[in-house]
């Protein structure tokens, strides 16, 4: 990449230096959480900790992710796309937050699509996304991020509608939305498993193929429909989404098309020990309810049932909205 034309980013910059750069025009916002208080005079090189459940932030990378961008824009390339019209956000103002960060990878190769986490309580991009999408275009796919509206319902809307952007826009953006992949961590991950197993139809947009592959990170989720993509796991101690492993995840599933693939980490049996711990059963769904944590106990070839289980008094609100909303 080129020499940046405008002075370059470091971990002493500030937060409004990041904002504020013309190539990121009214969008440089949204690299930060818009649904938490970001303060403008905060150096990139503290907001390590500023964030809930995100403290382990690299600032050097944090700084790269940004300079990549302008240099990027600089370049001439677009490097943010609006998924909504000027109309739809005039009707909803939370989605003048929403859009598809941009890296591109080789012209016409394989689309990935990031979502970050944040609880459904604000987005994580710059932690849990950018980073992914980094590396991935730097292996050559086309690497998209999305900055959704926290909320498990209007999350997987957004990622529906992000779907069903890039599909429209296949050819203007050059890219190959056959077999795409879902990539996501904590609620992320969610969304990504979700509109993997019900698709764009079911969540306000129209139908779009199913992602070819989801690749989740970090998270607890009890339900198993025997319709899913192939599904792979990440753990913390293995190796990163820059590493062989990740590439021939996606190789295997997006290239190969394997249907029923599904293969686990050891995070499944770490999560199953902790089941026990009282914070868990608060916060989750029991010990019984890892559907998707028990499937590294079936073959490939199984074609997998399940259901979601509910263990009582244990649900969170959140939860149960979302039980009768695939249920009712």
């Amino acid at each position: 990449m080129n020499a940046l034309k405008s002075e370059l980013l470091t971990v002493h910059s500030t937060v409004q230096d990041a904002i504020g750069n013309p190539a990121f025009s009214d969008f440089g916002r949204l690299l930060f959480p818009v649904d938490l208080p970001v303060q403008a005079d905060w150096k990139l090189g503290d907001v390590a900790g500023r964030f809930p459940w995100y403290s382990c932030i690299r600032p050097q990378r944090t700084v790269s992710i940004i300079n990549e961008l302008v240099g990027r824009a600089e370049q001439g390339e677009t490097i943010f796309y609006d998924i909504y019209t000027e109309a739809e956000k005039k009707r909803d103002s939370r989605k003048y937050n929403t859009g598809l960060f941009f890296f591109r990878g080789r012209k016409g190769a394989k689309t990935a699509i990031c979502n970050a986490g944040g609880g459904f309580m604000y987005v994580a991009a710059l932690q849990d996304s950018l980073p992914h999408a980094q590396a991935l275009s730097h292996k050559g796919f086309n690497a998209f991020v999305l900055i959704y509206r926290p909320g498990w319902k209007t999350a997987c809307e957004d990622l529906a509608r992000a779907i069903s952007f890039l599909w429209e826009h296949t050819a203007e953006l050059q890219i190959d939305m056959k077999g795409y992949s879902l990539w996501g961590g904590s609620a992320g991950a969610r969304m990504s498993a979700w509109l993997g197993s019900f698709g764009t139809e079911n969540f306000g947009s129209p139908h779009c193929p199913r992602a070819g592959a989801v690749i989740m990170q970090y998270t607890g989720l009890d339900e198993v429909y025997g319709n899913e993509p192939p599904t792979y796991n990440w753990a913390p101690g293995t190796p990163l989404p820059t590493t062989a492993s990740w590439k021939s995840a996606l190789q295997q599933s997006v290239l190969k098309g394997r249907k029923q693939l599904l293969k686990f980490s050891r995070i499944y049996l770490m999560a199953l020990a902790l089941a026990k711990e009282p914070w868990l059963k608060a916060g989750w769904t029991g010990p019984r309810s890892f559907g998707r944590m028990l499937l590294i106990h079936q073959t490939v070839n199984n074609k997998v049932k399940g259901r979601v289980h509910e263990s009582k008094n244990l649900v969170r609100q959140s939860h149960k909205e979302e039980l009768q909303w695939k249920h009712g």
